[in-house]
């Protein structure tokens, strides 16, 4: 498993505010810079659970079975964050839990998009930076929404 998490991973990953135009969802979950961060946080753990199934069961997945463990396993996760959202950060889940289960398929396009289109295996290294920069794309995008929107930052009031 490549562990070099280097800065040029999560500036690669930064290339995701093109991609947001494609992904509604994202965008119309991002409010504000809290439900960015949490949405950007959910997607790191749909990445790394997803991607450490796939570790573990390199051995004995042929390469055409990777893709629906992948799924099932991105499915699976989302599901429960979205059940974990829901219990225990209920006003966080009211913005954001909508949009929760969308994760795993930003998940897959990804993960096929790094492979090559399922020709290679991405590594954890590498799903972590395209996370990390999801994660920085998500909060500044809520960060200018809310502040254009309702004038504050961090829901501390800026503009009257």
């Amino acid at each position: 498993m490549d562990m070099n998490l280097s800065t040029d991973r999560i500036y690669n990953g930064m290339k995701s505010p093109a991609l947001l135009v494609l992904l509604c969802p994202a965008v119309a979950a991002c409010t504000d810079t809290m439900s960015g961060l949490w949405m950007g946080i959910s997607c790191v753990l749909v990445y790394a659970v997803a991607e450490l199934a796939s570790y573990a069961l390199r051995t004995v997945l042929s390469g055409k079975a990777r893709l629906p463990v992948l799924m099932v396993t991105a499915g699976t996760t989302a599901a429960i964050l979205s059940l974990l959202f829901e219990a225990y950060l209920p006003d966080i889940y009211g913005v954001i839990g909508l949009y929760l289960p969308l994760t795993a398929v930003f998940c897959l396009i990804v993960d096929l998009a790094e492979s090559g289109g399922g020709k290679g295996t991405p590594s954890l290294s590498g799903r972590i930076g395209l996370a990390l920069g999801f994660i920085a794309s998500l909060i500044l995008f809520g960060l200018l929404r809310e502040f254009l929107g309702a004038g504050t930052l961090l829901r501390v009031q800026v503009l009257p």
